[in-house]
């Protein structure tokens, strides 16, 4: 529920008008909200660097090997579906996917549904190099991840998939304002 106006303490503007980061007129709740979102989100780019690191290639690199490890279609993805997946720009994909090509990680065909595409897949050397990798993984995921509930896991994932949704109507919001006064 949004306010119409918050109640900020004398002097003070509140950066909020949504109740539920409000506290008697403070926004503390949304700072402490954005402090913890980028408290987890520098931790999980350390991790990432590190375990690409692990495997001798970029962080971005790794970003698309696990996406390519975890799909469910064996015939390969679309950069499309990379970069969906990844919520990045095709762009991106596509210079991680040629880098990793050029290290024997995974391999591009054309696809037979579209000529005018391609379709990314791991070689059989890039799947046994993750095989073993997402064994060692494991064991970090399970002290990462350790005493996480299935119900905070739904509301963790339906929270964060609402902040990346409504992340470009903010963006749009923010760059049509006039910050001058």
């Amino acid at each position: 529920m949004v306010r119409n106006e918050a109640q900020a303490k004398p002097g003070k503007q509140a950066t909020t008008s949504i109740d539920t980061f409000l506290d008697n007129g403070s926004d503390a709740r949304l700072r402490e909200l954005v402090s913890l979102m980028y408290a987890a989100a520098g931790r999980l780019q350390s991790m990432r660097r590190e375990l690409a690191h692990s495997l001798n290639v970029g962080a971005a690199e790794l970003s698309v090997l696990l996406t390519l490890y975890g799909s469910p279609n064996n015939g390969g993805m679309r950069i499309k579906e990379i970069a969906d997946n990844l919520h990045i720009a095709a762009a991106n994909v596509t210079a991680s996917v040629n880098t990793l090509e050029r290290q024997n990680w995974l391999k591009k065909e054309n696809d037979s549904r579209d000529s005018r595409a391609i379709l990314v897949s791991l070689t059989k050397e890039g799947q046994e190099r993750l095989n073993r990798f997402t064994a060692k993984l494991r064991n970090v995921n399970d002290i990462w991840f350790a005493g996480i509930s299935a119900r905070e896991y739904s509301h963790v994932v339906r929270f964060l998939k609402r902040i990346i949704g409504q992340f470009d109507a903010a963006l749009y919001s923010t760059k049509a304002l006039d910050w001058s006064k």
